[in-house]
């Protein structure tokens, strides 16, 4: 249950190995099947309650996928990041099976062959011993590998759905086959009993089955579709198993192998540990977020309003949810609607009413009503537009309507054009792609609109910063719908400033054009601010 709390994932991880514990123990009849049935019936009714109070039994849009993000066979013992070891992680991402970063790491490598070397003449009497938890890293194993086996970049060997594999490959599961059977005699003859067998076999065949019949169940499987990941379990359990098998060895210099083995891990995990730094302190280029983070700022929770499923602009819904979680992750303010589960099947994506806030409460509408800018300032609360997401809050109540009527307020900073630039949160057509200083103005012109929040009194300035691409002056003809052309005269010592006054701006949004000039150089815009009069 606390597992589930977490993530769905941790479930499988936990369950599975706890199950193969439980069953070595009725094993060793150091428990009775009593017990355990009454701890698995409470941690049910547990489970159950978490799956039913946190929506986990909603109607949600099966994800499918799983195979797809797998676990490549080679991926546990080919180096990936190590300091110690060359490697090229490229092998490993052949069709997505790279899942889970599942290198065990030069040091843990090291202490997996040093256990199997000190109790080599052993090995089959702990396979007996710890016999349920060896099956449970079989089937996390399982699970992790899928019905698509990958091995290294040589491809994928796909075994499913069964039907398909019976008539593709019947060598295949001819051989699994016979290896099952022949594993079953040997654990009979050590002394595995036809019982344990048994219980044992329901639930691997069970699963196998559901790996590869595709259908119905390969949508439950659904669930853990990054199934690589399932395989971290298995990792730390031959971590910890390797540790107890050394530990227990007549060996004399084991602090020694101990200490070898953890300067070794230590070493080998230079570069991983460098990359996660990096990622973590590197800042997420995402347009708007910068005003979003000065948003967030006061605020003690986010809600995103219907849904970040909702979001309708290109980069979709993903990137409301970057955008707004990056925002809040700067202060650890807790974000509704976070991308914890699937779609729901009957979200309404209709447009979003700002009703009322709580104290200090940022509110992001992905679907707003622009219709009525009165409801935008209140006394309450005001809201700020981005182009794309509508933020309000009641912290902003006390700030005149003044600096708070014009488009993207959220900081007094202009829009930029250059890569990485949130120009597109205001361009429409014509614009070509990004250059690291702005963007090309095209001859035959490109458009642009500006969200407007609330009603603006008297005349508002366009402020342009303008260049020249080819040397000399150059003019840019600002064009407004109604006709109107302003031409905005560029020099050719580099980029500078140009403004111009336009009339009383309608109230939902101002739209004009930019075109160079037919006879003049190439130009481009590096950034635009609107000014209100004073």
């Amino acid at each position: 249950a606390f597992a589930l709390l977490i993530h769905p994932y941790l479930v499988v991880m936990t369950v599975v190995p706890v199950a193969g514990i439980y069953l070595d123990h009725i094993r060793r009849r150091r428990l009775t099947l009593g017990p355990i049935v009454a701890a698995a019936s409470g941690a049910f009714v547990v489970l159950a309650a978490v799956l039913v109070g946190g929506g986990y039994l909603g109607s949600y849009e099966p994800s499918g996928g799983y195979g797809y993000f797998s676990l490549n066979v080679l991926g546990p013992a080919y180096p990936q990041l190590s300091g110690l070891l060359p490697g090229d992680e490229e092998v490993l991402l052949v069709d997505n099976t790279f899942e889970g970063f599942n290198w065990l790491g030069f040091g843990t490598l090291l202490l997996i062959a040093a256990a199997l070397v000190l109790h080599r003449r052993q090995l089959v009497a702990v396979f007996i011993r710890w016999y349920g938890l060896i099956v449970a890293c079989v089937v996390l194993t399982m699970l992790a590998v899928t019905h698509r086996v990958a091995y290294g970049r040589r491809g994928v060997v796909d075994l499913g759905p069964i039907g398909s594999a019976l008539e593709a490959r019947p060598a295949v599961i001819v051989l699994l086959s016979l290896l099952t059977v022949a594993a079953s005699l040997a654990l009979w003859r050590r002394g595995v009993r036809p019982l344990t067998l048994s219980i044992t076999a329901a639930p691997v065949a069970l699963i196998g089955a559901a790996i590869l019949a595709g259908g119905r169940l390969s949508e439950m499987l659904s669930a853990v579709r990054a199934s690589g990941r399932l395989w971290w379990s298995v990792g730390l359990l031959l971590m910890l198993g390797s540790v107890a098998l050394v530990a227990r060895s007549r060996f004399r210099a084991v602090p020694v192998l101990f200490v070898v083995v953890s300067l070794a891990q230590i070493l080998d995990t230079v570069p991983l540990r460098a990359a996660a730094g990096s990622s973590v302190v590197d800042t997420v280029d995402i347009p708007g977020v910068e005003r979003l983070l000065a948003a967030a700022e006061g605020a003690t929770t986010v809600r995103i309003r219907p849904s970040f499923f909702c979001a309708p602009f290109p980069e979709g819904a993903f990137a409301v949810n970057d955008t707004v979680t990056t925002a809040s992750a700067g202060g650890v303010v807790p974000v509704d609607t976070a991308y914890t589960s699937r779609r729901p099947y009957d979200l309404d994506c209709g447009q979003a009413p700002i009703g009322d806030l709580g104290p200090n409460e940022l509110l992001v509408l992905v679907t707003p009503d622009r219709s009525d800018p009165g409801a935008l300032i209140t006394a309450d609360h005001r809201c700020r537009d981005n182009g794309r997401l509508l933020a309000c809050t009641s912290s902003w109540a006390d700030v005149p309507v003044a600096r708070t009527a014009p488009f993207l307020p959220l900081i007094a900073e202009p829009v930029t054009f250059g890569i990485g630039g949130d120009g597109e949160l205001v361009m429409t057509d014509g614009w070509g792609r990004p250059e690291e200083w702005g963007r090309v103005i095209p001859t035959e012109g490109a458009g642009l609109v500006i969200p407007l929040v609330g009603p603006i009194e008297g005349p508002v300035t366009v402020r342009l910063r303008l260049r020249t691409l080819a040397g000399g002056p150059g003019t840019v003809i600002l064009g407004l719908p109604d006709g109107v052309e302003h031409e905005l005269a560029v020099s050719g010592d580099g980029p500078h400033d140009v403004e111009v006054t336009l009339g009383q701006p309608p109230s939902a949004s101002l739209e004009f054009r930019l075109a160079t000039h037919p006879s003049s150089p190439s130009t481009g815009v590096d950034e635009l601010t609107i000014l209100l009069a004073a």
